[in-house]
């Protein structure tokens, strides 16, 4: 009976592999018999510093649940135990409650923290007491779980490689072409600034590549400062940013501007050894206009300034 059951439950996993997680809890809930289940993942930054998502959903009430939490020493500690088990601590208990777990279900859980291709992960699930599952079922069922986790982190981490820039983070070209023909032809406002590098062919040829790469690197890191849902930032060339600031104000694009100028100044600051030297050109444009024509305006903008800090 139980070998049916993985079999019904394996072919509805791999029927939904190309769907989001989010998509698959409801599924994974109800196979495991769980009223609600947790899942608690690395997502971006680096070290104890990395954020956790936090994914959670009631079988019963039919809601999913998602937000953004910081890591900490505790969950380090917990990450690196890597085992199965079916006892709660204080720490643990403590979080858990906060995020709205009854404090009697947490006597009927377990609890299993594993690693996924590059992400660390705690799955919990939360049972009513009349739940009577035996532990070879919870393995087996949880083993399953595991490879879904890891086909969906990979399918991600090969979408997140394919859109980004690997040197610096930034959405690369293919990514900025693919919405220069989709969203934003549908813009009701746009600003656009484009951020080249000083003398990179210079410091290539006499510092090393290398010492290139550290000041690619130190522009793209101010202008990851100021991205958000609404402002892109790109690598569209060698020594060439682009930043595409949507449906905000000029003075949104005014101070994108200054704001990656100050963050050059600091970081600047920080690192003596080199320098990074910038020139920019921005253009701004809403309501009925021509991307396009827009993004050529800020180009030629950013040469002009180049050609004037030259003759300086």
């Amino acid at each position: 009976m139980l070998y049916q059951k993985l079999s019904e439950f394996q072919t509805e996993i791999i029927k939904n592999m190309n769907v989001s997680l989010y998509a698959n809890l409801e599924l994974i809930a109800s196979f495991l018999h769980a009223d609600k289940i947790y899942l608690i993942m690395e997502g971006g930054g680096e070290g104890p510093k990395r954020n956790l998502d936090l994914l959670s959903y009631s079988l019963k009430e039919g809601k999913q649940v998602s937000k953004k939490i910081l890591n900490n020493s505790y969950f380090e500690a917990i990450f690196r135990e890597k085992t199965k088990r079916n006892r709660i601590d204080d720490g643990m208990k403590s979080f858990f409650i906060a995020n709205g777990v009854d404090v009697d279900m947490l006597k009927k859980c377990y609890l299993f923290v594993d690693f996924a291709i590059e992400k660390r992960y705690i799955f919990l699930l939360e049972r009513s007491q009349d739940i009577k599952v035996s532990e070879e079922e919870d393995l087996a069922y949880y083993h399953i779980v595991h490879l879904f986790l890891e086909n969906n982190i990979l399918r991600e981490k090969m979408l997140w490689e394919s859109e980004h820039d690997q040197l610096t983070m930034l959405y690369n070209q293919g990514k900025y072409l693919s919405r220069k023909e989709s969203e934003y032809l549908n813009l009701q406002s746009v600003g656009v600034i484009f951020f080249d590098i000083n003398n990179l062919k210079v410091t290539n040829d006499y510092q090393g590549h290398n010492n290139g790469d550290v000041l690619i690197r130190m522009l793209a890191e101010c202008i990851l400062k100021q991205t958000s849902d609404s402002v892109h930032g790109y690598r569209i060339g060698g020594d060439e940013f682009l930043v595409v600031d949507c449906n905000n104000s000029k003075e949104h694009l005014d101070e994108l501007e200054r704001n990656c100028f100050q963050a050059v100044e600091e970081i600047n600051q920080k690192d003596s050894e080199i320098e990074l030297s910038v020139a920019s050109g921005k253009a701004y444009a809403r309501d009925a206009f021509d991307f396009e024509k827009v993004v050529a305006l800020a180009d030629g903008k950013m040469y002009e300034t180049k050609r004037k800090m030259k003759d300086e």
